[in-house]
């Protein structure tokens, strides 16, 4: 995967610790997606981390596209259509412990 942007013009990038490749990385992140073409893969994780990251404003940290990845590896999709269903997935589960969490502790 190459550097991308997300609609409020963050730049996301991998960060590769030195046990791996960028061949490698960018093989996984494909496939964490269950598809072939990395276009897909690009806008499908731009559309869910810019659906979940708190402040736009801000940076994008490591933990929020590492948590959505891992999410993804797990999920297993098996095409683009899974791979759509698990991002609604990812953004709901999101929505639904933010929404637990501002519930819960009302100031």
């Amino acid at each position: 995967m190459a550097a991308g942007r997300t609609e409020t013009g963050q730049t996301i990038e991998p960060v590769l610790d030195e046990r791996q490749n960028l061949d490698d990385f960018h093989d996984g992140f494909v496939d964490a997606f269950g598809t072939t073409e990395q276009i897909i893969a690009e806008v499908l994780f731009q559309q869910v981390v810019n659906a979940i990251h708190p402040d736009p404003a801000k940076p994008l940290d490591a933990g929020t596209a590492n948590f959505v990845l891992a999410l993804l590896h797990r999920i297993s999709p098996r095409d683009e259509l899974e791979a759509m269903l698990a991002c609604q997935m990812i953004v709901a589960h999101v929505a639904a412990m933010d929404a637990s969490r501002r519930a819960l502790h009302i100031e």
